[in-house]
This record gives C-alpha cells, sequence and structure tokens, in this order.
C-alpha cells in the first residue's frame, strides 16, 4: 500500500533528512522515529508491544482503539473505513503466489517447519497483504485471507490456529462512579506491564465482585494479550481439595479419579502451562492460599492471578504485586446509582425527592444497600409509603439483606472478642478515628 493511501499516514510526518533509499518518518505525537513499515508504526499507535516496537506515550485514546483494531481485526476495521457496500473476495479468487508468504531462516533458507515459531509474524504479513491487494483491486472490496481471523494453513501443510481468549462472559450491572473506570484502567495496565499478583479488596458489598466481572468480560474481548480467562468462586473455608476441583471444572479437566492432592496440583500446573497466557480470577478469598499446594503455576507463561478478598492481609499474604482498596460511593455518585436502580424514567415529585436523598444518605454510600432499596421503592409514588421508608420499614428490611452478607465476616472472626469488636463498630461511627491504632484505644477504653 501506498505512503499517501493508508490513513495512519495521517498521524506522521516526514523527517527533513528522509530520502528515497531512507523513507523515514516521525509520530505526531510523541516525535518517535521509524522507517519503513507502516504495519510497526500502526503498532507503535496501539501500544502493542514486542518486536522492536516502541509504545506511543501520546496518543489519544480514540487513535489508539483505531490503531488497534486495524491491526487485531482488520477486516473490521476496513469494513468500517469503506462502507458496508462492498464486494467480497477470498485469496483463490488472486493470482496463487506462495513465494510472498515464505519466510526465510536466519540463514536465509527457506523454511517449512519453524511456522509454529513465526505464527504472529505470517499472520502480520497476510494483514498487510490484505491491505496492499485491496487497494490493487480498487475501493469497496474487502480481501478474506486464511489466517486473519480464522484458521490458515502453513508452509508445512498444517494449520496454525486463531488466537482466541477462551473463557465465560459474566452478566453484570450498570455502574457509576469515575473510581470504577479509574480501576479498571489501573488494572488494565498493570495486566498490560506483566503483573502477575493483583488483589481488590474492601468491605462486603461495596462492589468487588462487580468489577471483576467488568474485567472478565474485557479480557474476553481482547484476544492479545490472553488466551484463557478461568474465573473460579472461592467460598469461606474452601479447602485445597475443593479449589482444585473448582479450577479443574474451569480448565475443563476431570480430577475425581484422583485422590492425592499433590498429584492433583501437578497434573492442574501442568495444564496450566500448556495453555500459557492464562489468567485466574478468584473471586470472594477469605483465606491465604498456597498457590503451590493447589497447582497454580505463577509466572510469565503460565498463569496471571486476579483476586477479590475483603481483606488486605489475604493480598500481602498471597504476595500480590499491586492491589486496589474498593471504596464506598461518594458524593453524588450515590445517588446517581440509585436513580439508575430505581429507574430512570420513574419521576419523583420535589418532596419524594427529598426523602429518599435522604435515605440514600443513610445507606453510606455501601451499592448493596443503594440496590436493595431502589428495589424495593421501585414504581412507588405514594408519599406515605416514602416515609414509612424513612422511618424504617422498608430499611429493616434492607438491613436483614445486607445483614446476610456481613453475618459472613462476623461468623468468620470465631473469636467472641473480636466478634464483639464487629458488632461494636457497627454501631458507631468509625470514620471519627484516623487510623486503625486509635479504634484500637477506643474499644480497649470500652472495655
Amino acid at each position: 500500500m501506498g505512503r499517501g493511501e493508508d490513513p495512519f499516514w495521517k498521524y506522521a510526518s516526514k523527517c527533513k533528512d528522509a530520502s528515497q533509499s531512507n523513507p523515514g518518518f516521525k509520530c505526531n505525537y510523541c516525535g518517535g522515529s521509524y522507517a519503513g513499515s507502516i504495519t510497526r508504526f500502526k503498532r507503535h499507535l496501539a501500544k502493542i508491544e514486542g518486536q522492536g516496537v516502541n509504545v506511543c506515550p501520546a496518543v489519544p485514546k480514540d487513535v489508539q482503539q483505531e490503531a488497534y483494531q486495524a491491526i487485531v481485526d482488520p477486516q473490521s476495521y476496513c469494513q468500517g473505513i469503506r462502507g458496508p457496500n462492498r464486494k467480497r473476495k477470498t485469496m483463490s479468487s488472486l493470482p496463487n503466489n506462495n513465494a510472498a508468504f515464505t519466510i526465510p531462516t536466519s540463514s536465509g533458507r527457506q523454511s517449512e517447519n519453524q511456522v509454529t515459531d513465526v505464527g504472529m509474524t505470517l499472520r502480520e504479513l497476510l494483514q498487510t497483504a490484505e491491505q496492499e491487494i485491496g487497494e490493487e483491486i480498487g475501493e469497496g472490496t474487502t480481501i478474506a485471507l486464511p489466517g486473519v481471523g480464522s484458521e490458515m494453513e502453513n508452509n508445512a501443510g498444517g494449520l496454525v490456529p486463531p488466537v482466541n481468549t477462551l473463557g465465560d462472559t459474566l452478566l453484570t450491572r450498570e455502574v457509576v462512579g469515575e473510581n470504577f473506570e479509574k480501576h479498571m484502567q489501573s488494572i488494565w495496565y498493570w495486566l498490560m506491564k506483566d503483573v502477575l499478583r493483583i488483589g481488590i479488596y474492601g468491605m462486603g458489598g461495596v462492589g468487588k465482585t462487580e468489577l471483576a466481572k467488568h474485567l472478565n468480560n474485557k479480557l474476553l474481548q481482547d484476544p492479545n494479550k490472553f488466551h484463557h480467562v478461568y474465573w473460579v468462586n472461592v467460598s469461606p473455608n474452601c479447602s485445597i481439595h475443593k479449589l482444585q476441583n473448582s479450577i479443574a471444572k474451569a480448565v475443563g479437566i476431570n480430577l475425581s479419579s484422583e485422590d492425592d492432592e499433590n498429584k492433583r496440583a501437578a497434573r492442574l500446573s501442568k495444564e496450566l502451562t500448556q495453555n500459557k497466557r492464562s489468567i485466574l480470577i478468584f473471586d470472594d478469598v477469605w483465606d491465604y492460599i498456597s498457590l503451590q499446594d493447589v497447582g497454580i503455576p505463577i509466572h510469565m507463561n503460565g498463569c496471571t492471578l486476579i483476586l477479590t478478598t475483603r481483606s488486605f492481609e489475604v493480598c500481602r499474604q498471597t504476595n500480590c504485586q499491586e492491589t486496589i482498596e474498593m471504596k464506598t460511593l461518594s458524593g453524588e455518585e450515590d445517588w446517581c446509582l440509585f436513580k439508575k436502580e430505581v429507574g430512570d424514567k420513574m419521576t419523583l415529585s420535589n418532596y419524594v425527592e427529598y426523602i429518599a436523598k435522604s435515605i440514600v444518605s443513610e445507606l453510606q454510600g455501601l451499592p448493596l444497600g443503594i440496590r436493595t432499596m431502589a428495589r424495593y421503592m421501585r414504581g412507588v409514588v405514594n408519599i406515605q409509603q416514602w416515609r414509612n421508608a424513612r422511618k424504617g420499614c422498608i430499611q429493616r428490611q434492607v438491613s436483614e439483606e445486607i445483614s446476610r452478607k456481613l453475618k459472613l465476616s462476623y461468623d468468620y472472626l470465631k473469636d467472641p472478642a473480636l466478634q464483639q469488636c464487629f458488632l461494636h463498630c457497627a454501631l458507631v461511627e468509625v470514620d471519627r478515628w484516623r487510623d486503625k491504632e486509635d479504634l484500637i484505644q477506643h474499644l480497649i477504653d470500652e472495655g
């Protein structure tokens, strides 16, 4: 494809010292210099590292996404810029020129046995050829090449499978708040930087699982980095044997015939290592988990672990490299969530809105409580019912639902003295103490 024809050339400028033999150009956003390949420049804009490409630190998000789509899914990208009315041709209708896709070895000889090692390079060549051939045929034509988004035949006659992310898409709720987006961006950045252990912690009902679900679904939409995403529900007092069974079910293997935990761990580790670049998401972890005893290989060619927990200590003991604390909603975020949950089309009078806001403020930004209250009040227009809710008729029912969540934390403490401290904190405003030492001293004073 000629230099002036690819739309991404508009993001580059010709270098002053460029010549016909050295057609250098520089990125308009960061000033980085490049020579030749537009594909490498697209990877630069898309922030896809590797193969000697330096990512652009200043590219706008919309340009990054555009470049990423052009690299990962060129057919959809071409369809978007050329419009839906197009002819479709396959490689079988084009001149047969296998030599153009033969990859030389380092010694200069052509190899038929190295396709597995250079599968990504071959895919990139095919993507580039798709663009170039499309220009030769003319606008409004899309070329369907084998290997771009489907299986392709290599020079040895075998198949190079497509890169697909395997896992289950989870049902999610609409979320509110700037912190949610910041948390998503932070975790995504860490994953792209190969952080292997990430912890998400916070009190019950604050939205840890919801964040992890959204992350799970986002990972499934991006096959470039991870090939498998496994979601595993952990529970209080979960044994190694039970956790191994849950992981095996997610991975798709059967451990029922093996009782020895060491052998089960070895088989799990082998399976997860063979799958390569996998992510394990452990939801609702209550205790430290020995990853080695379970059989989870946390390394570059093995697994990346993301866990949600109510305790920072679990993150620390699991040696999480990065952690995120989920906090309650603040400012107008709690009211925004309540309106979304009760129904955006539901019109409240000024007086009812005043009552509703006072109810929401008492829930102190806890998403679980806000959603539960909104569900009870959905469709209610009678002023007396809203007054009753403020007086506590509905709030008692909401409290029961929240209490079921909190009782798990209470029961887990086991020590009667700690349980008494837990109940005391539920009755007073713990925010008045600046740190945990002040709170501990207060509890000692109270006996």
